[in-house]
C-alpha cells in the first residue's frame, strides 16, 4: 500500500473455506472501504486481532483470509498563480472624478464640466452645475452625447460652455448636483448613516 497525499480505497476481499468431505467451497466476501491510509490502517489492524491475516500462507494455515486491493488517487492541487475569484463591488449611489477642462483657461475661453455619477437604482433625473460667484450661472449636464457630452449613457455627465469674458481672473468653484424627476435633490446614505445630498465641488482657474 503506497503513502501518497489524497484517498485511499481498499477493497477487503474476506474468504471462507467450507469442507464438506472432500469437497473444499469457498465464499467470498468484499468490503470496500475509503479514506487516508492513516484512516484504513487501524481496520486493518484490528483484523490482524482478530485471528484473520493476509497473504497466501493464510489460505493454508485458517479457513480465513484476508485480500488486500488499494488504489491510491493524489489529491488535486490548485493551480499555481491562479487567484481565488473576488466578487465585484456592488455599485453604489456616488459621484466621482467631477473636473473642469482644462483646469486653467482664459476668460471667454470654451470649457467642459464633467462628472461620473453611479446611480444603480436609477434615481438621478437631472445633474446640474452651479458656478460661483455674483451670476451663480446654473448648468444642466448632459449624458446623451450632445451639448458637450463625449458618449451617450456611459455615466459621465458633462456640458462644454463658453466663460465669461467679464468673469473675475482667480479660482472658482463649480458645485455640481444630482436630482430625482421631481426636480429634488437626490440623497444618499454615507457609512457612517447620515443622510446628504448627492453633489461635489471642482475648481478650475481663470487667467486674463
Amino acid at each position: 500500500m503506497r503513502s501518497l497525499a489524497g484517498t485511499t480505497v481498499c477493497t477487503l476481499t474476506l474468504a471462507v473455506l467450507l469442507c464438506a468431505g472432500t469437497a473444499v467451497a469457498e465464499l467470498s466476501v468484499s468490503v470496500t472501504i475509503s479514506g487516508s491510509v492513516d484512516e484504513i490502517l487501524p481496520v486493518l489492524r484490528l483484523l490482524q486481532e482478530v485471528g484473520i491475516t493476509a497473504g497466501a500462507d493464510a489460505a493454508e494455515q485458517d479457513q480465513l483470509r484476508l485480500q488486500i486491493h488499494s488504489v491510491v488517487t493524489e489529491e488535486r492541487q490548485p493551480a499555481q498563480g491562479a487567484a481565488p475569484a473576488v466578487p465585484a463591488p456592488k455599485p453604489v449611489l456616488a459621484m466621482s472624478d467631477a473636473k473642469v477642462t482644462p483646469a486653467q483657461s482664459k476668460r471667454g475661453d470654451v470649457i467642459v464640466v464633467s462628472v461620473r455619477v453611479s446611480d444603480p437604482d436609477r434615481v438621478v433625473d437631472t445633474v446640474a452645475a452651479r458656478f460661483d460667484g455674483p451670476d451663480g450661472a446654473i448648468l444642466d449636464l448632459y449624458d446623451n452625447g450632445q451639448k458637450g457630452d463625449a458618449k451617450a449613457l456611459d455615466g459621465v455627465w458633462s456640458r462644454s460652455v463658453q466663460g465669461s469674458g467679464s468673469v473675475t481672473p482667480g479660482r472658482h468653484t463649480v458645485e455640481i448636483t444630482a436630482y430625482d424627476a421631481s426636480a429634488v435633490p437626490v440623497v444618499r446614505v454615507d457609512e457612517d448613516g447620515t443622510v446628504n445630498p448627492l453633489k461635489v465641488r471642482t475648481e478650475f482657474t481663470t487667467t486674463e
